[in-house]
């Protein structure tokens, strides 16, 4: 059952009691307001973290950005952002990751998190297919230098991924 099932029957759950206390407001306000829309309580059941509410007449949530890219990925790296980010008072973290494992970094962070994790799920899909498209893009690229007898300098690697996310050019 959702917190908005619960409270559209008149239960109040234990993320509505949570948000409650941390808002320093009465539990039925918050059954109320997320009955009617107005709040939302974010809460997955396989992560455990106090819940937060987000919507009208609570306070402001602080969110932090984390994240891997195709060129760096450093698991303990994203972990400890991720613990610098709660001990300055996030009460989210968004995982914005799109190199390496993406699947066990975000199973990583979410173990890691004492707070909400939010992700993009398209940043993973266009991710997968630019692993796919840039090797191929590569190969010709270097076909290509070989026949000009330019040699490759450094950095040169990253415009077949550019070049991928920016259509054919």
């Amino acid at each position: 059952m959702t917190q908005l099932e619960d409270a559209v029957k008149g239960r109040i759950t234990e993320a509505m009691n949570q948000v409650a206390d941390y808002e320093k407001l009465s539990p039925e306000v918050i059954r109320q307001r997320v009955a009617d829309g107005s709040v939302v309580i974010p809460k997955n059941l396989h992560h455990a973290f106090s819940a937060r509410g987000v919507g009208q007449g609570l306070t402001t949530k602080i969110n932090a950005n984390i994240g891997t890219s195709p060129s760096h990925f450093n698991m303990e790296e994203e972990l400890g952002k991720l613990d610098v980010a709660v001990a300055a008072g996030a009460d989210a973290v968004m995982d914005l990751s799109t190199g390496g494992d993406l699947d066990l970094i975000l199973k990583s962070i979410i173990t890691h998190s004492p707070v909400m994790i939010g992700t993009v799920p398209i940043y993973k899909t266009i991710s997968r297919v630019l692993r796919k498209i840039a090797p191929a893009r590569m190969s010709r690229k270097m076909r290509s230098l070989k026949k000009s007898n330019v040699r490759p300098r450094p950095g040169w690697i990253l415009s077949p991924c550019i070049a991928a996310s920016r259509g054919s050019r």
